[in-house]
């Protein structure tokens, strides 16, 4: 998500402009889809209209079909049918490898931190699917040790909701599955 463009129109990088302003330039016509905007996280300068949360948020004309969490519900819906349809196992409940191409990419660092901060929606729904897919995703996957650090446990923990069946799933799959070494357990003298 963007936070700060800097349009070109406004000739400086140095000026900061968030989606709210941006939305206003728009409105009065300082800007337009051909205006090239600049980011932090983006390669480069882009035109307005290729930069997609831009594309939709002011450039968008119309009713629109879904509201965010129904298009939310869907891409859920979509990615856990993928990693369905490409299990991590096999028939015979051996583990496949390479993992399958959809859970390797939903699993890397520009993916999977987006996917956990759907929890912090609270949309029962929307945190259901969540857990759903990460159960799938983190499925004999090798970034499991590093799932901690998109924060999941501590969003995981906040969730107020009653549907809690695929947390408690995730949460007894991912405690399973941690190193432990008996060696680094203190001896006690009796």
């Amino acid at each position: 998500m963007l936070k700060s463009l800097h349009p070109n129109s406004l000739l400086t990088r140095s000026s900061l402009v968030c989606s709210v302003q941006m939305k206003e330039l728009w409105k009065e016509s300082t800007i337009h889809q051909k205006t090239r905007c600049w980011a932090q996280g983006m390669e480069g300068w882009r035109p307005l209209e290729q930069i997609p949360q831009l594309k939709w948020q002011l450039m968008a004309q119309g009713m629109s079909l879904m509201n965010e969490s129904d298009m939310a519900t869907l891409i859920l819906n979509i990615f856990i049918r993928m990693c369905e349809f490409y299990p991590s196992r096999d028939a015979e409940n051996a583990i496949v490898r390479p993992l399958p191409r959809a859970k390797r990419l939903l699993s890397e660092p520009n993916a999977l931190p987006h996917i956990v901060q759907l929890l912090l929606t609270f949309d029962p729904s929307l945190v259901e699917r969540v857990t759903k897919l990460l159960n799938i995703i983190l499925e004999d996957n090798p970034q499991l040790p590093r799932a901690f650090s998109t924060g999941v446990f501590f969003f995981i923990l906040m969730y107020t909701g009653s549907n809690i069946l695929p947390i408690a799933k995730f949460l007894k799959y991912t405690h399973m599955k941690q190193s432990f070494r008996p060696d680094e357990v203190p001896t006690y003298i009796l």
